[in-house]
This record gives structure tokens, sequence and C-alpha cells, in this order.
């Protein structure tokens, strides 16, 4: 079947049709409305969807206060950032985001942070109302955020918002079934078929998959990346659509 797409014209709702269409959605809704198999969320763990997150970026914070801060509380990989007062904030009934800890990314000035913290479970990116109530619950986690920095970190009381992020960043919705489909081991071991038409070098990095607040990690065993071949752009049972 070959797909067309309504369109709102001057005219009324019209055809278009075309030889290829991309569906660019990023949830697949063209795929799905063409009646392409999908899945929503994660088959393997009932349909549940990775949390969304509510991007943030802070000044204020010297980064030598950070790095003393990290040091002090015997930083590694193993004790990750911000811990020790998460936990005094969770004690405190002051924190409520399932996460226990914080991450941040060093911006282009010596006191500028981006914040990738906020956790928001239960998101349906299909769903508009779901969405909408994200948004707003995310900026309120951005405030709890701000609390534990400005309470808690020596140094931490002239941290300034300086913006959020203009919209709910999703890592999980519909899944389109194309010919292929990329899995854990194709990412672990390093394989590169021939039609690839993308090389990643990301590893496996999958939140919620230890529970509401864990992540669950994987990295590439084989090679320094993997590719994601043509196949998976191809949806099932209909022709002259890519995804």
């Amino acid at each position: 079947r070959i797909v067309g797409v309504d369109v709102l014209t001057k005219k009324g709702v019209e055809r278009l049709r075309a030889k290829v269409v991309v569906d660019a959605t990023g949830d697949g809704d063209v795929a799905f409305r063409a009646g392409v198999p999908c899945e929503l969320g994660d088959a393997g763990r009932g349909g549940a969807m990775q949390p969304a997150t509510t991007f943030f970026r802070i000044g204020g914070l010297p980064r030598k206060v950070v790095e003393d801060d990290y040091a002090a509380h015997g930083g590694s990989m193993k004790v990750r950032l911000f811990s020790w007062y998460v936990k005094k904030a969770k004690t405190a009934g002051k924190w409520h985001i399932p996460r226990p800890h914080v991450n941040l990314y060093l911006g282009v000035r010596d006191d500028e942070w981006f914040v990738n913290c906020s956790r928001l479970n239960g998101v349906d990116a299909t769903d508009p109302k779901s969405v909408s109530a994200a948004e707003t619950a995310g900026r309120r986690q951005v405030r709890e955020i701000l609390d534990l920095l400005r309470t808690y970190l020596p140094g931490g009381r002239d941290i300034r918002l300086l913006s959020t992020s203009s919209t709910l960043g999703i890592r999980e919705s519909r899944h389109v079934l194309g010919d292929y489909r990329l899995d854990a081991e194709d990412v672990v071991q390093g394989r590169v078929p021939d039609d690839s038409i993308a090389l990643c070098a990301n590893s496996i990095d999958l939140h919620g998959g230890k529970g509401a607040a864990g992540t669950l990690y994987r990295t590439i065993e084989n090679g320094r990346w993997y590719g994601i071949p043509y196949r998976c752009l191809l949806p099932r049972t209909v022709d002259g659509l890519l995804v």
C-alpha cells in the first residue's frame, strides 16, 4: 500500500500522494496511522516507557566549587555527584524525585552547567494530555533540584536559573516495526551491517531499567561503534514510507 497524507488547505482537506513519504515525527505517527505494526514502549517490560526529563541550565556555580565538593566526598563512578546531598534532602522530606544523584555538564562559561536530573515516569509521548502534565511536573522538579543545590552545596547559594528546555526530553515512545530490528547484541558486539546508514558510538543507556530510580548501562564490547541498517527505516506492510 502507498501512503497518502491528508493536508488542510484553503480548499479543505486534500489527500497528497507521493512516491515516498518520510515520517520524521519522532513518534512514528504517520506509520502508525498508515497501519504499520508498532509497539508502544518496551514490550519486554509490559509496555513501560523510559522516563522523560526536563533539561535546564544554571549559572553562578564555579567549576572549582563542584570539583572540590566531589573530591571531598570521594567522587568516583561508584559515588555519583551530590548523592550525599540527595540523601540528606530525602531524609528531610525535601526530595521527591526518583533519582539518587545529580548529573551536571559544564557549559561554555566556567560557572555554567546543564542539569540532567529530573525524572518523569509514566509519560506517554503520543498523548498530548500526558505530555502537557509532564511539562508542568518537570518544571516543579527543576525548582526542587535548585533548592537542593542552594541549600546543601557550599557555595551554591548564588546559583541562578538561566533557562529550561523549550520542550520535554522524551527518551521512548512508539516503536515502528521495520524489516530489521536493532537489538542489544548488535550494539554490544559492535556490528556494522553492509546497509548501515549511520554509525553510533553511544552505549545502551536504559533509564528505568533498574526500577524507577535506576539506569541500566551496557557499553560496546567489540569495536568502537555499531551501525544502524537501512532495513530499520523500512516499515513492514507499507511501501513508499521511510521512518
